[in-house]
């Protein structure tokens, strides 16, 4: 892999700062300078997803308990999400992008853009000007509770991690004679695309910091990453490397039983929701799946997790109809389910798929999600759903993540 060599200042990131509660406080003035978290859920038990700054210094951050997070702070609000508001500012906020900045800024997620500058903004001043720029504007159109951390660096991941180094409201700038700086005052989870897992791996690898990270010779990372460990080693020496993934090893989803839902007969149908946005997602990436695992936790904090093995397949009804029965069976009417879980593992690409024997109604099937996929995406998800749906329709709704969700049980 050879590349150009690194040039500072070529990216602008902006990262929005603690986005969903700040979006609150923008809409309910009567928020702004409380302390102020979001929630899916208002439960003691229900899970905050967003603190705003006032609520991170009293030490509430993301994966409180509603009910901890209230005996912490004496008068924290507590706002459940809504995702369509949320994501109306996004949309506002990239229309500001597109007609103000740059014709074609990345969406990186719901609260992330990067900008690629060019020749003329990739000059320090100017840079620094059209940053400030962004900041006054994003205080004009919305208000001062809507605040973002830039970072201007040689490439999209340098200038992300610009952003972790000065918030709320930082200006950063990461160049290349500065690099063993930056990363000194960072961990490893504070990069982008580190998770628990490849931390793991850099760490049986005798890399425990960003620094250490820095300064592996490529040979190394290659020999145990492969063309990742390439990709790594271009990335954090400031070269600009278009974007590597590893492929989709397992694709889950999971929900929060609201109290009114913590019955056998509603978590089933829950269940199956989950089952369903489980087989969407694997027609989207067009994979199957051969293990699919749930697991169901009640509110006497007692779990049954089932691990079920199918021919390769995306077909919902073939999944259901495994998880069903066995749930049937192992769930008494007397529970009260608290949270489910449903994963999909050994994945392959759709092309490689063995058909059973008899096809003719996995055919069938297959072409009725593809009329279904098309229909919602066209007329928005859900359009078309089962009717057994229908009574708990605004259960497990899409969530807007800022990165890939967890959906272990603890």
């Amino acid at each position: 892999m050879e590349l150009p060599p690194p040039r500072d200042n070529q990216w602008l990131f902006l990262d929005m700062n603690a986005f969903f509660a700040s979006c609150e406080q923008h809409r309910s003035p009567q928020l702004r300078g409380r302390p102020v978290a979001i929630t899916p859920t208002n439960t003691p038990n229900g899970c905050i997803v967003a603190a705003s700054y006032e609520a991170k210094q009293h030490g509430v951050t993301t994966g409180w308990r509603v009910g901890d997070a209230k005996r912490a702070v004496p008068g924290i609000a507590i706002i459940e999400t809504d995702h369509r508001y949320y994501m109306a500012i996004h949309e506002r906020l990239k229309q500001f992008l597109i007609e103000e900045i740059t014709p074609q800024p990345v969406t990186m997620s719901v609260d992330e853009f990067a900008i690629p500058l060019d020749k003329r903004e990739q000059w320090s001043p100017n840079a620094h000007a059209l940053a400030l720029r962004i900041k006054q504007r994003m205080c004009e159109i919305f208000s001062p509770s809507i605040r973002c951390s830039i970072g201007i660096g040689p490439n999209r991941l340098l200038a992300k991690l610009g952003t972790e180094l000065q918030k709320p409201d930082g200006l950063t700038f990461i160049q290349l004679h500065t690099l063993d700086q930056a990363f000194a005052s960072l961990s490893l989870r504070d990069i982008p695309g580190i998770n628990w897992g490849m931390s793991k791996r850099l760490h049986e690898l005798g890399i425990s910091t960003p620094v250490e990270f820095f300064q592996t010779p490529r040979e190394i990372l290659h020999q145990a990453l492969g063309i990742l460990g390439d990709a790594w080693w271009y990335n954090l020496h400031g070269y600009r490397v278009d974007h590597v993934t590893s492929p989709t090893k397992s694709i889950s989803h999971s929900h929060v039983l609201e109290p009114e839902l913590r019955t056998k007969a509603n978590a089933r149908a829950v269940l199956y929701k989950l089952c369903l946005k489980v087989a969407e997602r694997l027609r989207h990436k067009r994979l199957t799946a051969k293990t699919f695992v749930v697991a169901v936790r009640n509110t006497a904090n007692i779990k049954w997790v089932q691990q079920f093995t199918l021919c390769p397949t995306q077909d919902v009804f073939r999944i259901f109809q495994a998880i069903s029965q066995a749930y049937d069976t192992a769930i008494s009417h007397s529970s009260r389910p608290f949270k489910i879980v449903v994963a999909a593992y050994d994945l392959q690409p759709h092309t490689e798929q063995t058909l059973p024997l008899f096809t003719d109604n996995q055919r069938k099937n297959e072409a009725l999600f593809t009329t279904v996929d098309a229909i919602n995406g066209h007329f928005g998800r859900w359009t078309i759903k089962p009717a057994s749906l229908l009574p708990i329709a605004d259960a497990a709704p899409n969530r807007i993540t800022f990165r890939a969700p967890d959906h272990e049980m603890d």
